[in-house]
């Protein structure tokens, strides 16, 4: 903590340093406090949407449920260098629509056509149940960051933070039918995306960073997928039921990618690209197909 000189120590004075603090208080109504800041960090989120549900029972063995969701959710956080809604933008996890369907079936007692102990055991008490998920993409936006830049190279760092921004020059795609290998890409051609590197630049020198592409520049993929479970009850006592139970996620083995490698790392002195990834999708969103058993007894 920096100190002042008490002027009376010259004169004879009990002499001894003055805190700044102390200084400071001279200004303030606050004696005593260190530092005050004149920013603050914060941020805002706003959530729109348009939501139905319909719902059915069929009789005693068989009921429908669905739901849909149409949505938005735009999100920031201030800061204290620039607009608000230069800041605003689709928050990460933002699926526009999401659709949910859910399925119940209970057989009906195949004792019916053989009535004896055996087909009770084996032919009763069958249910089949499904949840099939249907979800729209996430928000992307193309990163950039500079390879080989010189000492000094702002990306955002001011007191406060800046966002950090391409700067884009042309459209977002390749021409339709382009290939991987065309793009100087060794993805296969159902794992990547058409995004044109070419297209963007790190922002000018007297921009804060802050490029002219837009925080969201499109989605990625979407999901779809089934869950199906099939299980049987038994009843051996009054109150008492045992349930075996075979469940299977993503059912129909469907694949469902992540969003695609979005970085660009643009050389600093000519403005090659030099991630060899982007535009790729290198992982699933959701696991592959897989199963499970159980054994469950209620009393």
């Amino acid at each position: 903590m920096a100190k002042f000189l008490d002027p009376t120590s010259a004169n004879g004075g009990t002499g001894g340093f003055y805190s700044t603090n102390l200084i400071r208080a001279l200004a303030s109504p606050y004696p005593g406090w260190g530092q005050i800041q004149m920013y603050t960090s914060n941020g805002e989120s706003h959530y729109e949407a348009l939501q139905s549900q319909f719902n059915k029972r069929v009789g005693k063995n068989f009921f429908f449920g669905s739901n849909f969701t149409y949505s938005k959710t735009l999100a920031f956080s201030r800061d204290q260098f620039t607009a608000d809604k230069l800041l605003e933008n689709i928050a990460s996890g933002t699926r526009p629509f999401a659709a949910n369907i859910n399925v119940g079936y209970a057989l009906p007692n195949g004792s019916k056509l053989w009535k004896n102990k055996f087909s009770e055991v084996v032919a009763d008490g069958w249910h089949v149940e499904s949840v099939m998920t249907f979800y729209f993409g996430t928000p992307m936006s193309i990163s950039c960051s500079a390879n080989g830049a010189p000492i000094g190279y702002w990306t955002g760092t001011p007191t406060g933070g800046l966002p950090f921004r391409c700067e884009q020059t042309g459209p977002l795609w390749l021409p339709s039918g382009t290939t991987p290998g065309q793009a100087g890409s060794t993805a296969p051609a159902n794992l990547w995306y058409r995004f044109d590197a070419a297209s963007f630049s790190l922002p000018p020198v007297n921009s804060l960073g802050i490029g002219n592409e837009q925080p969201t520049v499109t989605y990625g993929p979407g999901v779809e997928n089934v869950d199906l479970t099939v299980y049987k009850q038994f009843r051996i006592l009054e109150g008492k039921l045992l349930e075996f139970r075979f469940e299977a996620y993503n059912a129909l083995n469907h694949f469902n990618p992540s969003n695609p490698n979005t970085s660009l790392s643009l050389n600093y002195s000519n403005g090659a690209n030099t991630n060899s990834s982007f535009g790729t999708i290198t992982s699933a969103a959701l696991p592959a197909r897989h199963g499970v058993m159980s054994v469950r007894f209620t009393f």
